[in-house]
């Protein structure tokens, strides 16, 4: 028979496609309980802080949201952010030997590997939905579904252009990087509205915490999944428009040291 010359989306389509089942393999192989530890992880993360809370303070709720929902609907998309991160600081050298197929490119890598971390979440996601409309009686699905899916598609879009600067830093500097990367994280940890909204805490901090995306994402999706939440100051636009520079911030300077990152040993 003969060989039908395939196109370029078909090629890219098989590259992703291989990558994805790859990256998924390794994030699953990683853990001695395989697909059942990636979800449970972050499930046993969010129960142990709802426990904390939930000596701490008096009322077990946030505008009417019981504290596991409110929190779920936080860390989740922090979790895709970091994670994305994270594994972008050693991408390029931890698959350096892909990149002697002329098929993958380094942006390949960081593309791919943002959205399996966004699959796995948003499974995990559907489970607490699941979970949450079963034993606390919240609505299973989101008010506004489409705002939701638009404000996780800008958060992929966001952590794409991170880990593409990051990943540049990972590869080039690969000790001081991880040093330089992991404490801005772990900030945005606490100012994010994770697990306190921005409005239970001071108004003189509010000018500062307002600059940070992810603050906006995070309530964003609080605000179109349960109905009645209130997230002021915070914005759709805002993510759009920080999404798109860090972009084309993060692109420029992948691209800058493009053949540099393919001749890593």
């Amino acid at each position: 028979m003969p060989l039908t010359k395939r196109s370029s989306w078909q090629v890219q389509w098989a590259v992703w496609k291989a990558l994805f089942h790859r990256f998924l393999d390794t994030k699953i192989g990683d853990h001695f309980l395989g697909p059942l530890w990636v979800i449970t992880e972050p499930l046993v993360h969010i129960a142990t802080l709802t426990i904390i809370f939930k000596f701490i303070r008096e009322r077990g709720d946030y505008q009417g949201i019981p504290f596991v929902a409110f929190f779920a609907a936080g860390i989740l998309p922090y979790f895709i952010f970091q994670h994305t991160v994270n594994k972008a600081l050693r991408a390029m050298r931890q698959n350096q030997q892909l990149f002697s197929y002329r098929q993958v490119k380094p942006l390949d890598v960081i593309v791919v590997m943002t959205y399996v971390e966004l699959f796995v979440y948003v499974l995990i996601a559907l489970i607490l939905m699941w979970v949450g409309a079963w034993f606390f009686n919240i609505d299973g699905i989101p008010h506004l579904p489409l705002e939701v899916v638009l404000i996780f598609i800008l958060l992929c879009l966001f952590s794409i252009g991170s880990g593409l600067f990051c990943a540049v830093l990972g590869a080039r500097w690969e000790d001081a990087s991880t040093l330089i990367i992991q404490m801005p994280l772990r900030l945005l940890y606490f100012m994010s509205g994770i697990l306190i909204p921005m409005q239970s805490l001071p108004q003189h901090l509010h000018k500062y915490m307002l600059w940070n995306p992810l603050l906006h994402a995070i309530e964003q999706i609080r605000a179109h999944t349960f109905d009645g939440y209130i997230a002021a100051g915070t914005s759709i636009s805002y993510l759009a428009l920080c999404t798109v520079a860090n972009l084309f911030i993060g692109l420029t300077y992948f691209s800058m040291n493009r053949s540099r990152l393919l001749l890593l040993r």
